[in-house]
């Protein structure tokens, strides 16, 4: 008879896991970075400090994401998901409920280190994690399928807690986030997510004993490959978010033009996400990731080298939204397509860490050579991250391509 440790699952109950683990995704990035910059300026308006002293916060935290990140995976690679995630969520709102009681600036540093530390266990890699484990799960289609629902964090969470704060002041706000983790996916992964790693011994048998086994072990061409493919193209993600608009807007972009360009990117990132998905276990490794390089790649060159005109802008976003979709089921797809399922969590632990460090370092950085070199300096970086993130890619997967 199946065992959940065994790793099988009725198809339609791995179908509730996966709905599970998605909805978990939706919330948890919804209720942290999505809505941080909407807290932010009534927050710093109360306590008089200085903005740069409250975003130092999310930066400490994604430190201290990335720090523990192995430690996630190789938990997970013995145990599994249910306790690490469930108490990973009870972690995240313990942070938010310290949140909103902070009154002195290292106590934000220090409610957002802990939420970095609860993230490591929560985001999107330790919910692959769960995937992989499962082999009666289709992990491509599951994989979309988390990353389609979780795609839609800021469109559910920001107009939310904008309402909230402008109904019940800052703290009331971040209170009601703190309780909504409580409430659905600490009881979520509690009650559904499985116990034990599914058998991942058995899997990795299986795999070893397939028509097209995967490697027994990462060479460091592949390591150093999809470690600088995930990094660069983390830098790039978190050079845009923070640097885009105050970009542009010394251009004299106007703010309507600005609004056009986010209103396309949300919808192009959930049509590459639902485009990927729909191949099913016909995505590869490959493919998915040579369709997301290729993307950012274009959208860095339109930002270096053509004019900021309406259109041009709405078109990068396009194209950058549609890139950014795919980049997060691309890297999941890699890493079980070279290392095998089996290993997932360790493999997706390590990897994460020079990827997080990106996120967190890249902003301070492209603020230091927009103050030495201006907007063409700024710029230069992004299109120099997607040649490399292109680099990285070509290391991992190109030689591994029958030439014929």
């Amino acid at each position: 008879m199946p065992t959940k440790t065994a790793g099988n699952a009725a198809p339609g109950r791995g179908w509730v896991l996966v709905l599970a683990l998605a909805i978990g995704q939706l919330i948890s990035w919804g209720t942290t970075f999505y809505t941080f910059p909407l807290v932010i300026d009534p927050m710093i308006a109360e306590l008089g400090w200085a903005r740069t002293t409250a975003y130092m916060a999310p930066a400490f935290g994604l430190i201290a994401q990335a720090i523990c990140a192995p430690l996630a995976g190789f938990w997970m690679q013995r145990h599994g998901g249910r306790l690490s995630m469930t108490v990973g969520s009870l972690g995240v709102a313990v942070s938010i409920l310290a949140w909103s009681a902070v009154g002195e600036p290292w106590q934000l540093m220090a409610a957002w280190v802990l939420m970095g530390v609860a993230q490591a266990f929560v985001l999107y890699e330790p919910a692959f994690t769960v995937v992989a484990q499962r082999k009666a799960l289709d992990f491509r289609r599951s994989v979309g399928a988390i990353t389609l629902l979780g795609g839609l964090a800021g469109t559910v969470f920001v107009p939310g807690t904008q309402l909230l704060v402008e109904l019940l002041g800052w703290r009331q706000a971040v209170l009601c986030l703190a309780a909504i983790n409580l409430a659905v996916p600490m009881i979520l992964h509690a009650l559904l997510v499985p116990s034990g790693n599914g058998g991942a011994d058995s899997i990795e048998h299986a795999e070893a004993a397939s028509a097209d086994p995967p490697p027994t072990g990462l060479s460091p061409r592949i390591w150093l490959g999809l470690a600088l493919w995930f990094t660069a193209g983390s830098a790039y993600l978190s050079g845009v978010t923070f640097h885009f608009v105050p970009l542009l807007a010394a251009e004299g972009i106007p703010p309507t033009t600005l609004a056009a360009i986010f209103a396309v990117v949300g919808p192009s990132q959930l049509l590459g996400r639902a485009c990927l998905m729909a191949l099913g276990s016909k995505a590869t490794a490959f493919g998915a990731g040579l369709s997301t390089v290729s993307m950012l790649l274009v959208s860095s060159v339109m930002l270096w080298a053509l004019p900021h005109s309406t259109p041009g802008l709405i078109a990068f976003g396009v194209v950058y939204g549609a890139g950014n979709g795919i980049m997060t089921i691309a890297r999941g797809i890699a890493i079980a397509e070279v290392g095998g399922r089996a290993r997932y969590a360790a493999l997706t632990g390590i990897l994460q860490t020079p990827a997080v460090l990106a996120l967190a370092l890249a902003p301070v950085i492209v603020s230091l050579l927009r103050d030495a070199g201006g907007a063409d300096a700024a710029y230069a970086a992004f299109l120099t991250v997607t040649v490399l993130s292109v680099a990285g890619f070509a290391i991992a997967l190109l030689p591994s391509r029958p030439l014929s």
